[in-house]
């Protein structure tokens, strides 16, 4: 009798960290393999080759600012629009700044096509990328940023944007970790069957949580098949979570950024969150002709919305009367306290996914059947100015000017909308 260790009991934990990483609302950063890092500050300033529009000028005291407030091994990369201060590999600076340009470049066609109205800075959009999670932390809490189950972040008060390599985040080091030795195992159990004769040999298994299971060889190699194909979801997931940490985290970060320093948003006045969210929420879509937003839907948040309303019933059908039960069970928050209640956006988990699924759903909504009237409230709030307080009843009051009464009409209107929008898988689903 052959006796080889199992792992099986394993793949479930590991499949679980995947998830719950992927579940983090707010900021966030990138993932792809770290490779060789940047190895000296004196290295020459790379640039990315600039497009029709004209680039910002360099401003070599921004640049060494950035240096001196990172420290020593950094090197400084830049873009028409945005300077980087980073120590990560070549490969991984180049697919971040990619990213930056193009969500710019969405947002500002999205603001034109909107009449939206959106200024262009006059410096280079500051951004830090770190290549190890520890000092994306350790710049976090100098922030007061709490950087716990996120990726990455943009602070306005500093008006800079940090995001991190989450190949070096301890949940994805052990997710990696985990999947390597799976392989390994699985390799190793295909040599040991080799090397049996006889199609009535019996190998044990002893799992990882002690349990002991007798195979015959045909049995082992239909359990060992089985298992490839769970670990192949596994590194499927891995591999999704890396794509919605690319795309939607990042393009969201980085839009707060863009729309601060465009004066869609002005930085230290009363901006209402769920506009501030609601809007950032539109660019985490891959960029389109138009820009991110104008024609395609958010299917994360939209799935998100939906199962909010559904409350882990079957969601097939949902209309209004759903919602409205979804908002009086507590699932859902009312449209009032989502256009008053700055806090809603602080908290993660169930009610924290619902509530930044309801700023883009109400944005989304207002996009597509309001959009002057969203353009004249969105230059109104512009009009602001840093410091000076905005009560709860301005806020509705604004709201009212422009779109009327948040009251059962609206909220029927708006989830009715959504909710008729075609539901497509996501990739990090």
């Amino acid at each position: 009798m052959l006796r080889w260790l199992g792992w099986w009991a394993g793949l479930a934990l590991w499949s679980a960290v995947a998830v719950a990483r992927a579940d983090a609302v707010a900021g966030r950063t990138v993932a792809r393999d770290a490779g060789d890092l940047a190895e000296t500050t004196t290295a020459p300033a790379e640039t990315v080759p600039t497009p029709v529009e004209e680039a910002i000028p360099i401003d070599e005291a921004q640049e060494a600012a950035l240096i001196r407030e990172v420290g020593e091994g950094f090197a400084i990369k830049r873009t028409p629009h945005f300077v980087v201060a980073h120590n990560v590999a070549q490969a991984l600076s180049d697919d971040l700044t990619q990213r930056l340009e193009r969500t710019y470049s969405a947002i500002y066609r999205f603001c034109g096509h909107s009449t939206i109205d959106a200024h262009r800075p006059s410096r280079r959009l500051a951004v830090l990328f770190f290549n190890d999670r520890s000092d994306f932390d350790r710049f976090a809490a100098t922030i007061g940023f709490p950087a716990a189950n996120t990726y990455g972040v943009y602070n306005e008060p500093t008006n800079r944007s940090a995001f991190f390599n989450v190949a070096t985040d301890p949940g994805m080091i052990e997710l990696q970790q985990g999947v390597a030795a799976a392989r390994a195992n699985l390799e190793q159990m295909n040599q040991v069957l080799r090397e049996i004769r006889g199609r009535r040999t019996v190998v044990e298994v002893e799992f990882a949580d002690g349990r002991r299971v007798q195979f015959t060889r045909s049995q082992a190699t239909a359990e060992i098949a089985s298992t490839r194909h769970r670990l192949a979801r596994i590194e499927q997931r891995r591999e999704n979570l890396i794509q919605y940490v690319n795309r939607s985290i990042i393009q969201h970060e980085i839009a707060h950024q863009v729309l601060h320093n465009a004066g869609v948003h002005v930085r230290g006045a009363r901006n209402p969150k769920w506009v501030v969210e609601g809007l950032a929420m539109m660019f985490e879509t891959q960029p389109g002709a138009e820009g991110a937003g104008i024609a395609g839907v958010n299917q994360m948040r939209l799935q998100d919305f939906r199962e909010a309303v559904a409350g882990g019933v079957p969601s097939a059908g949902l209309g209004p009367d759903h919602f409205l039960q979804a908002v009086a069970a507590g699932r859902l928050v009312p449209l009032e306290r989502l256009l008053t209640d700055s806090s809603l956006f602080t908290g993660r988990g169930e009610h924290g996914t619902a509530d930044y699924a309801l700023a883009w759903s109400l944005m989304h909504y207002l996009h597509r059947t309001r959009g002057e009237m969203l353009a004249a409230y969105l230059r109104e709030l512009g009009q602001r100015q840093p410091g000076v307080p905005v009560s709860s009843a301005d806020e509705l009051a604004l709201f009212e000017r422009h779109f009327g009464p948040p009251d059962e009409s609206l909220t029927r209107r708006w989830s009715s909308f959504i909710l008729g929008l075609a539901v497509r898988s996501t990739s990090y689903r």
